[in-house]
């Protein structure tokens, strides 16, 4: 859409391919991330080079927090937080700390490292839902990797994930279009991006528990 009104030739899209790790992915290990076998588990993962404004965790940080304002819900999730780069914003991740820590530290796992790949499937694995509250997205290769893994994935519909994202087969957040009041690393005062829902993101958790509790409750009655 961006391209084809100033391109001379027809533009067609290429998606990315998943690779056999992801189609064929490790089991589960929470042990291994010191995750709690007992709750519903959210994961937000980013890259700091990746500008924290446009992947946007703290949005869904706080759709957590809302969520967790209900006592039906409080004790039946976790979240997981995976980053890695910090250094490349020191300010960025000073906020994210301080946001973090409104978090009782038994509902919520810290990962600040890169993991190898083979470990960030396992991860991915590990967990119930993927978040990402993501201001723009190009293609999304870690969510179209964490619904071909089988997670209930959380997502803002705007982006490239929107190719292969619907409310079928995944959870799309509602949003609205702003324009950017400051420039964000190559993002550019004017421009116009995505911002999140966090009542939707929040409610779109909730589903996710609630189908997980059902399922169980229907998996014991037999």
């Amino acid at each position: 859409d961006a391209i084809a009104p100033k391109s001379p030739k027809p533009v067609q899209i290429i998606p990315l391919p998943l690779d056999d790790i992801v189609l064929k992915p490790p089991p589960p290990n929470r042990e291994k991330f010191n995750i709690p076998k007992d709750k519903i588990v959210f994961l937000i993962t980013f890259d700091f080079y990746s500008i924290l404004e446009r992947k946007n965790p703290i949005a869904g940080i706080n759709a957590f927090l809302k969520l967790i304002e209900n006592d039906k819900y409080k004790n039946r999730s976790h979240i997981v937080i995976k980053t890695s780069n910090q250094h490349a914003d020191y300010s960025g991740n000073k906020c994210l700390e301080d946001l973090i820590s409104c978090i009782d530290p038994t509902q919520i796992t810290l990962i600040n490292q890169v993991l190898s790949r083979h470990d960030m499937i396992c991860l991915i694995k590990s967990c119930d839902s993927l978040v990402s509250l993501h201001r723009s997205e190009g293609f999304g290769l870690h969510i179209a990797e964490a619904m071909a893994m089988g997670k209930a994935v959380i997502a803002t519909n705007w982006g490239g994930n929107t190719d292969f994202m619907n409310s079928n087969n995944s959870y799309p957040v509602d949003y609205n279009l702003i324009k950017l009041k400051e420039n964000h690393g190559p993002y550019r005062k004017g421009k116009v991006w995505a911002e999140p829902s966090i009542s939707s993101a929040a409610e779109s958790m909730s589903s996710v528990i609630d189908s997980n509790l059902k399922q169980n409750f229907q998996i014991n009655k037999r």
